[in-house]
């Protein structure tokens, strides 16, 4: 009889297992040159799902949208489906050729090599269809908007679209697009035309962040000035991160953001410290800027986590479960509890640590969250 139940148990699992290998977009294990011959051979696209192992967005695809019933029966009957990590085999060599930049990456390419159709990061089950259909049209898809403009076409409304789509890419293609649209705009100070530049300004050295700030009051009423400081900050922090020279950082604060240059220069410093790996430093400083900035619960609990990883001062770590204690009260979820568990266990205090665990746990339960990670963290 107990032989009998294992054999039934057996298969029952075994008949679970294919049914979910079944149930997910059929993703070949080939190298890549014979996924190509193969498309040639099919007359079809290859999708490939360029990601990385650590990748959370990535994971939750592979669980939640590649095993959509709907959506395998569309790729798989369309496409030639690979899922490559991309810091592996061939996936480090396939990254460079393609220009992948950020997980996931979303690929259509033909059997000659060429990238057909791309996109980037997590898409919901509907927007991967959609995607996918995207593709498929030879008129819609990226690659036909690539010739158009290649060809001259400048009408507004395409240039509009075709930089939003470059934009999606996220590899700075977008850039003459964004350019060659406002060349077609005499008047940059149509709402239209705010969002347009309000969207692109990537840079604190282009026309389009001199023009922000030179119409600074107009954006502050189109987006709210706590927006627009935001961006412009970030903006110039990030340009001032590549000089060498700290007196010249300073002087390009003075220069576009007089009234905030003393606090854009302690963030400036801070990254400078955490570039620098002196991370008692970082965290004095920042310790210092939370002080003088409000922050949100996910602001409190990324630097609290920095402590976790970089501070060894115990002095500091006691300041850093200060931090998670006040993104705690402001949001209490996995995230920043799971943060307080370790800092409490870097401290020692392992009682307060296995607590605080357990009850992220409960919480991520609650979410339908993945709390691997903190169930590894309990058994040490």
């Amino acid at each position: 009889m107990k032989q009998y139940l294992l054999i039934f148990l057996f298969s029952f699992t075994l008949s679970l297992s294919l049914a979910a290998q079944e149930s997910r977009i059929d993703f070949k294990n080939m190298e890549w040159k014979e996924l190509l011959r193969l498309a040639n051979d099919e007359n079809k696209l290859i999708f490939l799902d360029a990601y990385a192992s650590w990748c959370g967005p990535c994971k939750a695809m592979d669980k939640k949208v590649f095993t959509d019933p709907e959506v395998k029966a569309f790729y798989d009957a369309n496409f030639i489906n690979a899922q490559i990590d991309m810091e592996k085999g061939e996936g480090p060599g396939l990254a460079i050729k393609y220009e992948v930049r950020a997980y996931p990456t979303l690929l259509f390419i033909d059997g000659h090599g060429e990238v057909i159709h791309r996109s980037l990061g997590y898409h919901d089950a509907d927007a991967f269809m959609e995607l996918g259909r995207q593709a498929l049209d030879p008129a819609n898809n990226l690659a036909a908007w690539d010739k158009r403009f290649r060809d001259g076409e400048r009408d507004p409304d395409f240039l509009r679209q075709y930089a939003a789509m470059r934009y999606e890419v996220y590899d700075d293609s977008h850039l003459p697009v964004v350019e060659a649209y406002l060349r077609t705009q005499e008047d940059w100070s149509t709402d239209e035309n705010m969002e347009f530049i309000f969207t692109y300004m990537e840079s604190a050295d282009s026309r389009l962040f001199d023009y922000v700030v030179g119409h600074r009051e107009d954006f502050n009423r189109h987006f709210g000035k706590e927006v627009v400081d935001k961006r412009l900050e970030e903006l110039l922090v990030h340009r001032a991160m590549s000089m060498k020279d700290e007196e010249a950082a300073r002087a390009l604060f003075q220069k576009h953001l007089p009234e905030e240059a003393d606090l854009l220069f302690l963030r400036y410093s801070i990254f400078k410290a955490r570039a620098a790996r002196d991370y008692d430093k970082y965290a004095r400083l920042s310790l210092e800027y939370v002080e003088q900035v409000p922050q949100s619960w996910e602001e409190l609990n990324g630097l609290a986590w920095d402590f976790y990883m970089k501070v060894d001062d115990k002095k500091l770590l006691k300041k850093g479960v200060k931090l998670a204690q006040k993104s705690v009260a402001l949001d209490k979820n996995y995230y920043n509890m799971d943060t307080l568990a370790a800092l409490y266990y870097k401290l020692g205090k392992k009682g307060k640590a296995h607590k605080t665990a357990l009850e992220a746990i409960e919480l991520a339960k609650t979410a339908g969250m993945d709390y691997s990670e903190t169930e590894k963290f309990l058994k040490k």
